[in-house]
């Protein structure tokens, strides 16, 4: 199911034909393999979803340093462990319009703010968990560093890896090929089964 960059480069160099090797080092094609994993997680972010625990703190609005939460799925206290179900903050502001100042309690509805934060409501009371699901994104892979993703993936990144070696031959460029291969991995991706974390 896995597989490593190495092998994504083995593939690129393939791709790019006799004599590449000495043309493009293998260090520049890691380079553009680390970030083809980083295009792919544009296109795919679901195929780098993370669960976690995460303490909060009281008061209700709160943060995680995480680049996107995608959904906060359930809160707990000690072994009391509950879902989260969603809220609107205008709409319980015209029900309740102190509601950020309500005691602190085990929140029952969750809203995502913003890319690093949300808001737990009634507020979380001391020693609450929050249960995140967010984009995590692993950087910096080394050659035989295991990526984990489906294998479907290492052939679109052979092409981008490919691609982006060949923008910098003013031939492969005005031939259109180093930009075909990169539009090539982009719709291989797209069209990659999604396979969801359990």
């Amino acid at each position: 199911m896995s597989f490593t960059l190495g092998e994504v480069v083995a593939s690129a160099l393939h791709t790019l034909g006799q004599g590449a090797s000495d043309r493009y080092p293998e260090s520049r094609l890691l380079v553009h393999a680390n970030n083809g994993i980083l295009r792919l997680a544009e296109i795919r972010p679901e195929e780098f979803y993370a669960d976690e625990w995460k303490a909060t703190v009281t008061g209700v609005e709160q943060s995680f340093d995480t680049s996107n939460i995608v959904a906060l799925l359930a809160v707990r206290l000690d072994t009391d462990e509950r879902s989260l179900l969603p809220f609107d903050a205008a709409t319980l502001g015209a029900w309740n319009p102190a509601w950020r100042t309500d005691d602190a309690d085990i929140p029952r509805n969750a809203a995502i703010t913003g890319q690093t934060t949300f808001t737990l409501y009634p507020p979380p009371a001391i020693g609450v968990q929050v249960k995140l699901r967010h984009v995590k994104v692993p950087t910096g892979y080394t050659v035989n560093q295991t990526v984990d993703l489906p294998r479907e993936y290492l052939p679109p990144l052979a092409d981008y890896v490919a691609g982006m070696a060949e923008m910098a031959d003013e031939e492969h460029v005005n031939s259109n090929r180093a930009a075909l291969l990169v539009a090539a991995f982009g719709a291989a991706v797209k069209g990659v089964a999604n396979v969801q974390p359990a």
